[in-house]
């Protein structure tokens, strides 16, 4: 298990068999000797990236140790350019070896093909996502003028945050949108082209936190996080805005699908932060069912393991239980 935390990656060799388990080993990326806070780790067999603080994201050969210099590195232009990237939330590896970056600051997320073979300073993406053009890159901007627009569409972004793909599949949580983009297919994806499927609101032009309802439901979110999908096809989105995961037993078909389960409240219709009381609040303390702006989900196996930020702590619900 490897925890981004305090400038630097947390790694647990085991982490199911007791509460509180001390980390085995940790590290700090470094590139050109200098060391770099890191924000999110993404690693898919015998590669790995790491977005970071300073608007790069270092690309592994291998996953990485201490002191260990990238092969590649994504970003470190300054503006809306196709090698500059500002605020890179998440980057994600495909069983196919395509690199895939949210780019959260330029409302994009970008693409490229192969970088297990490339080194250095990667040059111009494959693919964006979320913009016209490699050149545009303000927020729901359908019409690349390059104000913002009234409202979203299929094929624009706000402040997207995280990302999820096999190759096939792309789910990319548009965060200012409040909402999940999934595409079905993006083998031979086109730069600005629509989403397929919408998660969280019942169409592709609204955007309303809770799809402006005054209580979260089964088919809203708020400010969604990272998201990922099991094993055995489940989905999990870390709804942060709602302090709760949402879990679908099937990747949703069609626009505004509602979930199956909710880990972190007592009911699809509460949202305040560590309500262990179920009274609608923030409550006072957290216990092993609550949850306080969680911003990653994963699946390990058939165990769902949650990043519950503002409560400083992992939680693990294990398949067994």
């Amino acid at each position: 298990l490897y925890v981004v935390a305090n400038g630097g990656v947390y790694v647990f060799n085991t982490y199911e068999a007791m509460n509180g388990p001390v980390a085995d080993s940790s590290f700090v990326p470094v590139n050109l000797g200098v060391e770099v806070a890191p924000v999110s780790l993404s690693i898919q067999g015998e590669l790995a990236a790491v977005t970071t603080a300073n608007d790069l994201v270092f690309v592994y050969e291998g996953v990485p140790t201490h002191g260990m210099e990238p092969h590649a590195t994504v970003g470190g232009d300054v503006g809306c350019f196709p090698t500059a990237l500002s605020a890179p939330t998440a980057a994600y590896w495909t069983v196919t070896d395509r690199l895939i970056v949210v780019d959260r600051n330029h409302n994009r997320v970008l693409i490229w093909d192969d970088v297990s073979t490339k080194s250095g300073a990667l040059g111009d993406a494959n693919v964006v996502l979320g913009q016209p053009n490699m050149l545009t890159c303000g927020e729901n901007d359908d019409d690349a003028d390059p104000d913002t627009d009234p409202s979203p569409t299929g094929r624009t972004m706000s402040r997207p945050t995280g990302v999820w793909s096999d190759g096939v599949r792309l789910i990319v949580s548009d965060s200012g949108n409040n909402r999940v983009l999934v595409w079905d297919d993006i083998r031979s994806v086109a730069s600005f082209e629509y989403a397929d499927h919408v998660i969280g609101q019942q169409d592709f032009f609204s955007s309303a936190p809770n799809a402006g309802q005054a209580v979260p439901s089964a088919a809203t979110l708020s400010n969604p996080g990272s998201m990922d999908v099991s094993e055995a096809g489940e989905l999990a989105i870390a709804d942060t805005g709602n302090s709760r995961v949402l879990i679908w037993r099937n990747l949703p078909s069609s626009n505004g699908d509602g979930a199956d389960l909710v880990v972190g409240q007592s009911d699809f219709s509460h949202g305040a932060p560590n309500d262990r009381d179920q009274t609608g609040q923030l409550g006072t303390s957290p216990s092993a069912k609550t949850l306080f702006h969680p911003e990653g989900a994963r699946f390990h196996g058939r165990n769902l393991i949650v990043n519950d930020t503002y409560n400083h702590r992992v939680l693990v619900w294990r398949e067994s239980d």
